[in-house]
């Protein structure tokens, strides 16, 4: 393998690693745009990644670039068709790219920008308002209900408290109803549940409040994504000025109430998130978008320089031929690069190249026949005894014998190709002659 054809493997090979790499920075980019996360984790990765395959890019091109500029002032034949041809196609690619990224800007700003309504804001907002006021409502409904339970319970006795407990958790639609003691101490409890089931324990929260002579009420998500309602109060025996115990009930919120409020609170929290991101979000898509414009116009002027190379070389042949020939190398032999009408040209010259070697050679042999056969007739002429002088149109001495030089006595062998009055006027016995003649 020669110095050129290694050169040019190792320039194909920068060349496939330089698109690889921007291939593969690109597929990184629309996998993370759609995740801040993997964003934050990977553009590090993704703009190393950019950094290499632009340097290599940009290098072919100044290498590219310097190599036509070299040729362009030594005047190498077809540099300046392929600095015309390379101005051609970057014109052409880089008019367009420029059309595509501005439009393509404008596009995603003002279309980012249209998803986020001030009125689907506000709209979100009153129904999440509306939703909590509904709650509202409930909890007082029924911290009133459980406050009505433990004014009922108190003027009980204390063996009916468990019975009585259980009608009226019945009667105020508590899931779940617990009197408990000092120390959080179990009296009472009862629920829907089956008998085997231990009550939840007081919450510490509902234990502050309650101690401060607070009632205490508050919505409770649960495992399963549906919703309830806790309350505590205290609970006083009637006849005693001190409380003796805290009352906790647990309501249970209806499933379409607890599915709207759901549905209400992740719909206001994915907008709410999508307004955080939405300056992210555009960066991110207005730096790919810029990574696509600028390896899209670094691959373009390349693939110009390698166009221009490419149609180029079979004129830069075909003037390298012309020259030889010139110079009389008749066997010059272009090689055909293809079936159009560059090859159709190329294959012309080597047909008319061959042509050429082919009247050479059949002038060389004619020219070679032809003094031998001149060279035959001088033998002949000197073996005769009879003098013979050869004259052409316009009595040129063509051909003279050394018979005819001694008799005329003129040295006529040496006289070839002066004219024959001029010979004869120095000698007289050939003047004599010619003008018997």
């Amino acid at each position: 393998m020669d110095a050129r054809t290694l050169k040019r493997a190792v320039i194909t090979v920068f060349a496939m690693l330089g698109v690889g790499l921007a291939l593969v920075a690109l597929f990184l980019l629309s996998r993370t745009a759609q995740n801040s996360d993997d964003f934050d984790r990977l553009h590090i990765v993704i703009l190393s990644i950019n950094v290499v395959g632009v340097l290599v890019l940009f290098a072919l091109l100044v290498g590219n670039l310097a190599r036509m500029l070299r040729e362009y002032r030594t005047n190498v034949p077809g540099a300046k068709l392929k600095a015309r041809i390379v101005g051609m196609f970057v014109g052409l690619a880089v008019l367009p790219l420029l059309v595509v990224f501005y439009f393509s800007y404008e596009f995603i700003n003002r279309g980012i920008d249209s998803w986020f309504n001030v009125e689907v804001e506000d709209g979100l907002d009153n129904a999440l308002e509306l939703s909590q006021a509904v709650l509202d409502i409930q909890k007082r409904e029924y911290l009133y209900a459980t406050q009505q339970v433990s004014r009922r319970l108190g003027e009980v006795s204390e063996r009916q408290i468990v019975f009585e407990l259980s009608m009226l958790r019945r009667e105020s639609g508590a899931s779940e109803m617990t009197l408990f003691g000092p120390n959080a101490r179990v009296i009472a409890t009862s629920s829907n549940s089956s008998a085997a089931a231990l009550p939840r324990p007081l919450s510490e929260e509902a234990m502050l409040q309650t101690q401060q002579n607070r009632p205490y009420v508050n919505l409770d998500l649960l495992d399963n994504g549906s919703y309830e309602i806790r309350t505590a109060v205290l609970f006083t025996i009637r006849g005693r000025a001190e409380p003796v115990g805290v009352i906790q009930a647990y309501f249970p919120v209806t499933e379409r109430l607890g599915r709207m409020i759901s549905s209400v609170e992740n719909s206001l929290s994915e907008y709410q998130q999508m307004v955080f991101l939405r300056e992210p979000l555009k960066s991110t898509l207005t730096l790919t978008l810029a990574v696509v414009l600028m390896l899209s116009l670094l691959a373009a002027i390349y693939g110009a320089f390698v166009l221009s190379r490419r149609l180029v070389a079979p004129i830069q042949d075909l003037v390298a031929g012309t020259r030889a020939v010139a110079k009389g190398d008749f066997d010059t032999r272009l090689p055909t690069p293809s079936r159009d009408e560059i090859g159709f040209l190329i294959s012309s010259f080597n047909d008319m190249t061959q042509r050429l070697a082919t009247a050479r050679r059949e002038a060389s042999l004619s020219q070679a026949l032809v003094e031998a056969e001149r060279a035959n007739l001088e033998v002949i002429l000197a073996r005769l005894s009879t003098g013979v002088v050869a004259l052409d149109s316009d009595l040129r001495i063509r051909t003279a014998n050394q018979a005819s030089g001694a008799i005329l006595n003129v040295d006529l062998e040496n006289r070839i190709g002066e004219s024959l009055v001029d010979v004869a006027r120095s000698e007289p016995l050939l003047e004599q002659f010619v003008d018997v003649a």
